[in-house]
Parts: structure tokens; sequence; C-alpha cells
């Protein structure tokens, strides 16, 4: 079973909020769907090459990972925030057993984004992260207006999430759709540890 706190979502966009996956929710028959934001043509969300890493651990020492230096930081009741532009990683940690796939798709998927983001999932796979088998959730959702200008991005998700030791880890790293962030997303997700 996998807990209240990694089903509510963290926040995917942190800058911009919380942005797990969202569905266009059926209201009343005279609402209209929600069309999902346009894809920057030059996204301003890549995180460079160049770019440090630094070490960052939950208060009990038991959750780790790496993320780019100098990004804002935002404490959780349950983990951690970590925001810099349109990029965010949100690490949080709850109670429970390693999730299945199946699980993933019928507890966490549909609590994704929230209503009225347009979220679309692309897939729902197992993977292998040096922290232990994990279930790796790849979706796009509208981004919360901007505070500034009130601009709403499309934004690229990757949500990880690893049990290990009695606990369910979930990361979440976001950026705009069209950002080359392959590689920084790698490194983040391969420097988690879960103990």
């Amino acid at each position: 079973m996998i807990s209240a706190a990694l089903l509510a979502g963290c926040g995917a966009s942190g800058a911009k909020g919380s942005a797990p996956v969202a569905r266009a929710s059926p209201a009343s028959g005279s609402a209209s769907p929600v069309t999902a934001a346009p894809a920057e043509v030059n996204p301003a969300g890549d995180i460079p090459d160049t770019v440090a890493y630094v070490p960052w651990a939950s208060p009990d020492g038991k959750t780790t990972f790496v993320h780019p230096e100098g990004w804002a930081q935002t404490t959780l009741p349950d983990g951690v925030t970590f925001t810099d532009k349109l990029n965010s990683v949100t690490v949080t940690t709850s109670p429970g057993a390693p999730p299945t796939v199946a699980e993933v798709q019928a507890q966490v998927v549909p609590n994704l984004g929230g209503p009225g983001r347009a979220t679309s999932i692309s897939r729902t796979e197992t993977v292998s992260l040096p922290a232990g088998p994990a279930v790796r959730v790849t979706w796009q959702v509208n981004s919360p207006p901007d505070a500034v200008t009130g601009k709403v991005y499309r934004d690229e998700v990757m949500t990880y999430l690893v049990g290990s030791a009695g606990r369910v880890v979930r990361m979440d790293l976001s950026g705009a759709v069209g950002s080359d962030n392959v590689d920084p997303y790698r490194k983040m997700s391969q420097s988690l540890v879960v103990r």
C-alpha cells in the first residue's frame, strides 16, 4: 500500500507550486476541457552541464541525493524541494513497502497534477536505480501561473518511487518540455540513497 503522503504529490515545479499529474476533471456538462500549455521553442530550463552538485541528507540521514548547487531550498514536512528557474527536484519519504507498477498506476497516477492542469501520462515502468528497484512515471502537466507574469508553462516530470527498509522515497524531477535535462536528471536519480 502506498501512503497518502506520496499520493498527494510533491512539488514537481517547486517554484510554481506542486505539480504531480493532472487530468481534466469531468465536472459539469458545461465545463470545457483543459488545454495543454504550448511547449516553449527555446525553454530557459536547461540545467548547464557545468553545474556543480552538492549533497543533501534528510535529518535522520536515511535519504540522501545530490542536487545542483545554488538552487533555492524549501523544507517540507516529509522532505525537501530545490528549485531554479523552471526546474525543480522534490524528494519526500513515507512509510510503506516497495511499490509495484500496478500499485503506482492505481494509486499514484490518478492523483498526479491535480485538477485543471491537463495532465498527460507518457509511461509507467520499472527501472533500476542504485537505491534499488523503482517505478518511474513520465508525465506532462501545466504549471501553475507564474506569480509575476501569469505565464503557464508545459512541464515534463519524471517521478521515481523506491521502497527500502519499510519506507517509500519519491523523487520528482521537473522542467519545461523541450529542456535538455537528461544528464542532470540521471545524475540526481542515480545519486539517491535510501537506507
